[in-house]
């Protein structure tokens, strides 16, 4: 009498928003009555439709937390069944006709997964340019987490649009390093975790780069002659208050200051290109570039030449 009886399962996605992680199906064929095992992993919250076509005789649908201990559905007769994906759960069609035995579709074993859970570290180490944070993956949802890290922006709820640090992948704690600020700025911290499900941001934190004395770094020296030069510097950091002047310094002893000669090159950030005159013929001279903000000046390292010979 088994024999005629004629089945098959179809297995379809109703909601599309997870397809690309419930298109993973994994089969297996461990002892579950005649079927085999599909293995889907879905979207918590999302719903997996099961049918049986073709089938003689009466249709009772089965479900089991393990596999191994089935009970009947009840209600569930009709030839097709949806199952929210919630929690770990086993089910399958017994079919039924006159006095024979049962045979069994195949199982269908669905396991729920979510986007990770990630907390934001509080914000440490604050300087005018950087800063220190950080989080930690406290669940994975059921997947591997394959990035991690966190996000930053001088808007609330930044995501990995904007800036973002990438720390490795897991679960656990990370520390993040945010670099590229600029100073006297209010910045906006989350951290983020993503598995296939998607990304989960953690508590948003704030913090304000402080103020202090701009970056500055001295150019080498060209162009060298009996009399001038050619030097210059980069101001990398205004240090969150405005430039008030830029240029070089120089003189003969080493650690030339603005009180020494020096030249005036605008007030900005970025690379500038001073003009050294009046020099000595075959003199040895100390340079280094200069940047005043509110707060005071810096200076860049001190490089040195010596002019060229005279007549």
């Amino acid at each position: 009498m088994k024999s005629r009886i004629y089945y098959s399962i179809l297995l379809m996605i109703l909601i599309g928003a997870a397809s690309l992680v419930t298109s993973q199906l994994f089969s297996q064929s461990p002892d579950f009555n005649s079927g085999s095992v599909i293995q889907r992993r879905i979207l918590r919250g999302q719903v997996q439709e099961a049918q049986v076509v073709n089938a003689r005789g009466t249709l009772q649908w089965q479900q089991s937390p393990d596999g191994i201990n089935w009970q009947n559905w009840a209600g569930k007769t009709s030839s097709s069944v949806a199952v929210t994906a919630d929690v770990i759960v086993f089910f399958r069609c017994s079919i039924k006709e006159a006095n024979c035995d049962p045979v069994y579709s195949d199982v269908m074993k669905i396991i729920p997964f979510d986007t990770p859970t990630v907390t934001t570290t509080a914000i440490s180490a604050i300087t005018a340019v950087s800063a220190s944070s950080g989080g930690t993956v406290v669940s994975e949802g059921g997947l591997t987490v394959n990035g991690r890290g966190v996000c930053w922006s001088i808007k609330t709820n930044p995501t990995i649009a904007d800036s973002k640090t990438a720390d490795g992948n897991g679960p656990g704690s990370f520390t993040s390093n945010i670099t590229g600020l600029t100073g006297n700025t209010i910045y906006y911290v989350r951290a983020y975790a993503t598995n296939a499900a998607g990304t989960s941001y953690g508590n948003e934190v704030s913090f304000r780069t402080i103020t202090m004395l701009p970056i500055v770094t001295t150019a080498p020296i060209t162009s060298i002659t009996q009399t001038t030069a050619l030097g210059g510097g980069n101001v990398i950091t205004d240090g969150g208050a405005s430039l008030t002047a830029r240029g070089i310094c120089w003189s003969r002893s080493q650690n030339p200051t603005i009180a020494n000669y020096r030249t005036v090159d605008g007030a900005s950030i970025g690379n500038f290109v001073s003009i050294l005159g009046s020099l000595s013929p075959n003199t040895t001279y100390y340079i280094r570039a200069y940047a005043t903000n509110s707060l005071g000046i810096s200076y860049g390292d001190e490089v040195s030449f010596i002019t060229s010979t005279g007549l």
